[in-house]
C-alpha cells in the first residue's frame, strides 16, 4: 500500500478574521481539466479541512468524503487513495446513472488532504454547466473525525484559495457553478496609501480571456468583470494580492460584511478561505497523485464485480 502524502499543519494566526469561531470545517472542490480534442470531460477533486472560516491547508485531515455532481454522469473515478473504500452514488443497478462517489479511509486519519482523485464524465457532459452538487446534504459532504460538513446553508458555498509565496498571492474562487458575479475581501488594515498592508495587482486576464478589474477602498479589495458577460470565471486565477509584510491569515477580516462572494444570480454565498501554501492546488502530477493498483476504477466494471459479490463498495 503506497504511502499517502501528508502535510505539516501550520499554526493558524489568532485575531478577528474568523466567523464561526473554531468550528471544524471541510472543503471539497472540483478543478476541471482544460478541454482537449478527443479527450473526455475530466475533473480533479481536492479536499481540505480546518477550523473556522479561514484556515491553513493541512491544518486538519478528512477521513471520509462524499461528492455528488449536477448535470454530469460519472464514467470512472481514477487514482482513489490506496487502502480506501469507494462507494458509487447511487449504486448503479437497473441502469441508474452514477452521479457521484464516496471515499472512506480504512484508517480514519489517513485519507490525506489535497488531491483526492480524478473523475471522468460521459462525453456529453458540459463542464461549464456541470459541477459539485453542494446543495445535496446527503451526497456531498466532508467528514473530519466525528464532524461532518455539508454545504447547503443559504445559497451555497464559495471557497477562495490563496496560493503563492508570502508576499504575493494568487486567488481562485470555487462555487457550485462556473462563474460568480463578484469577489470581495476585507482586511484588518488599509488597502491603499502609504499605510497599506496589501494592494491588488489589477488588469489580470484569465484563461477564459476575461479581463478582471480590481477596486480598492478603505480596508477592502474587490474584483469584477466590467464587460460582457460581467461574470468572474471560477477555477482559474482571477486576481493577485501583494502584501507589504509576509502574509498571515490575521490580515483578513472575514467577520466583516465587506467580505463576500456573489453568485451569478446576485446571491451572497457562504465564504471560506483556504491558504493553500502553494501545494493545495498544485498540478496533479504523478508526484502528487496516489499510486498503486487503484490507478483506474471504471464504473461499469466496478459495479458489475461488486454486484456479483453482493456488496455496495470495494476496497481500493
Amino acid at each position: 500500500m503506497a504511502c499517502l502524502c501528508t502535510f505539516v499543519a501550520a499554526a493558524l494566526a489568532a485575531g478577528h478574521l474568523q466567523e464561526g469561531g473554531d468550528a471544524v470545517r471541510g472543503v471539497v472542490i472540483g478543478l476541471p481539466h482544460a478541454p482537449a480534442a478527443g479527450a473526455p470531460p475530466r475533473m480533479d477533486v481536492y479536499v481540505a479541512a480546518g477550523r473556522g472560516s479561514a484556515f491553513e491547508f493541512g491544518e486538519l485531515t478528512p477521513n471520509a468524503v462524499s461528492v455528488s455532481f449536477h448535470h454530469a454522469v460519472v464514467v470512472s473515478v481514477d487514482r482513489v487513495p490506496d487502502g480506501s473504500t469507494l462507494s458509487l452514488l447511487p449504486f448503479p443497478e437497473d441502469g441508474a446513472p452514477v452521479t457521484g462517489f464516496r471515499v472512506d479511509a480504512v484508517l480514519a486519519w489517513r485519507l490525506g488532504s489535497g488531491y483526492l482523485c480524478t473523475v471522468t464524465f460521459s462525453g456529453d457532459t458540459n463542464l461549464e454547466e456541470a459541477g459539485i452538487a453542494y446543495q445535496s446534504t446527503d451526497a456531498t459532504w466532508v467528514q473530519v473525525l466525528d464532524t461532518r460538513t455539508t454545504f447547503a446553508q443559504g445559497h451555497g458555498p464559495a471557497f477562495i484559495v490563496l496560493s503563492g509565496d508570502s508576499l504575493e498571492m494568487a486567488l481562485r474562487v470555487f462555487a457550485g457553478h462556473a462563474t460568480v458575479r463578484t469577489v470581495q475581501l476585507a482586511f484588518t488594515g488599509p488597502t491603499s496609501g502609504a499605510d497599506r498592508i496589501v494592494e491588488a495587482v489589477s488588469g489580470l486576464v484569465t484563461s477564459g480571456r476575461a479581463t478582471v478589474s480590481a477596486f480598492a477602498g478603505g480596508r477592502k479589495i474587490g474584483w469584477g468583470c466590467f464587460s460582457h458577460p460581467f461574470l468572474l470565471p471560477a477555477w482559474s486565477p482571477f486576481g493577485r494580492l501583494r502584501f507589504v509584510q509576509a502574509f498571515s491569515l490575521a490580515a483578513l477580516d472575514l467577520g466583516s460584511s465587506d467580505t463576500l462572494v456573489e453568485s451569478a444570480e446576485f446571491h451572497p454565498l457562504s465564504v471560506t478561505v483556504i491558504h493553500g501554501r502553494g501545494v493545495f492546488l498544485a498540478e496533479a502530477s504523478d508526484s502528487t497523485m496516489h499510486t498503486g493498483s487503484a490507478s483506474r476504477l471504471d464504473v461499469s466494471e466496478h459495479a458489475a464485480a461488486a454486484a456479483a459479490r453482493g456488496v455496495l463498495h470495494d476496497e481500493v
